[in-house]
C-alpha cells in the first residue's frame, strides 16, 4: 500500500492520522507522521521548541530532513543548535555547551567560520549574560518564539518539507472512521481473516 502524499485525500495513511488527531491518540499520530514522513506538525514542532526539548526537536525534524539535504535544512539545524549552545552557556554549562560546539556546530564550521569562531570564543567567558553584543536579551520563553518565527518560513519554503505542513481539517471521529471504512472496501486491501473458531 503505497503513499499518494500528491493527493492525501485518496491516500490510507490521511485517514489513519484523522482517526488518531480526532480520537486524540496524538503520540501514535506524531510516531505515524514520522514513520510516513506524510504531515509535518508544526504545530507539535514548535511546542517542542518552546518547551526547549531540543533532542526531541531534532529526532522529529530528521524524521523529514536531514543536516545536508538542502540549504533550507542546513539552515534550519544551524538555527536550532546554535540556540540550544546559547542557552546552554547562559546558564553557565559550560561543558555541555563544549559538547554542544563539538558534535552539533562542528558541521557548520566551513559555512559559519566567523560566526564558529565567535562561538567558540564565547566559551572563554565567565558570565555570558553580561556580554551585551550577544543578541540573546529575554527568557528563554521569547527567545524560542523568535527561533520559530525565524525557523517557520524556511520550514514552510524547504522543498522535501514544503506542502506537508498543512492537511484538511480533521472532522469527527465517527464521520472519519466512515470515510475510512469506505476506504478500505473501494480498494483492494484483504485483511487477514482467522480461521480459528470464536470462543462464545
Amino acid at each position: 500500500m503505497s503513499l499518494n502524499k500528491d493527493d492525501p485525500g485518496n491516500d490510507p495513511i490521511f485517514y489513519i492520522l484523522q482517526v488518531c488527531k480526532d480520537a486524540n491518540l496524538n503520540e501514535t499520530a506524531h510516531m505515524l507522521e514520522q514513520e510516513s514522513g506524510y504531515f509535518f506538525d508544526l504545530k507539535y514542532f514548535e511546542n517542542l521548541i518552546l518547551n526547549g526539548k531540543w533532542e526531541e526537536v531534532e529526532k522529529y525534524l530528521s524524521r523529514f530532513t536531514g543536516v545536508n539535504d538542502n540549504y533550507h535544512s542546513t539552515k534550519i539545524y544551524f538555527e536550532i543548535r546554535k540556540v540550544k549552545y546559547y542557552e546552554t552557556l547562559y546558564k553557565n554549562e559550560h561543558a555541555v555547551a563544549l559538547d554542544i560546539l563539538r558534535k552539533d556546530l562542528r558541521a557548520f564550521e566551513e559555512s559559519h567560520r566567523e560566526l564558529y569562531r565567535e562561538m567558540t570564543l564565547l566559551l572563554t567567558i565567565e558570565n555570558f549574560r553580561e556580554q551585551t553584543k550577544i543578541p540573546f536579551e529575554g527568557d528563554s520563553i521569547t527567545r524560542r518564539k523568535k527561533l520559530i518565527n525565524v525557523l517557520r518560513p524556511v520550514i514552510e519554503d524547504n522543498p522535501v518539507i514544503k506542502g506537508r505542513t498543512k492537511v484538511a481539517p480533521c472532522h469527527r471521529f465517527l464521520e472519519t472512521s466512515e470515510r475510512f471504512q469506505l476506504f478500505v472496501l473501494r480498494s483492494d486491501f484483504h485483511p487477514v481473516t482467522s480461521h480459528h473458531t470464536p470462543l462464545c
